[in-house]
């Protein structure tokens, strides 16, 4: 089965009352062969920063896939695209210098 799926994250800072926020989420578009439509969103924590969010998309859009499926995922995050390209090229002991090493780590997989 082949899988198009389409992923955003998001990353909000905000100061409010001299209160500090930040608002991360990620989400997902999948269009399967029939072109039937699944969605999904969620709010992400910890660990603040753009990259972070985009790589969560990608991780929980990859675990709701059925392992056996072709997955073709489009994303607008150049700074994923070479996080996961970095990893797949540096030896295993290295990844632990990358960040967000743990989501790629998964990923990879």
């Amino acid at each position: 089965m082949s899988i198009r799926i389409y992923t955003d994250g998001s990353l909000i800072k905000r100061d409010n009352n001299n209160l500090h926020v930040t608002i991360m989420g990620c989400g997902w578009c999948a269009l399967d062969e029939n072109n039937t439509e699944f969605n999904f969103s969620g709010k992400v924590e910890n660990f603040a920063s753009s990259t972070h969010a985009e790589l969560m998309a990608i991780l929980t859009a990859v675990y709701a896939t059925l392992k056996c499926s072709r997955l073709c995922i489009f994303t607008d995050s150049q700074a994923a695209i070479n996080a996961i390209a970095n990893a797949s090229v540096n030896l295993r002991k290295a990844h632990r210098k990358l960040k967000n090493w743990t989501l790629i780590k998964v990923i990879e997989k």
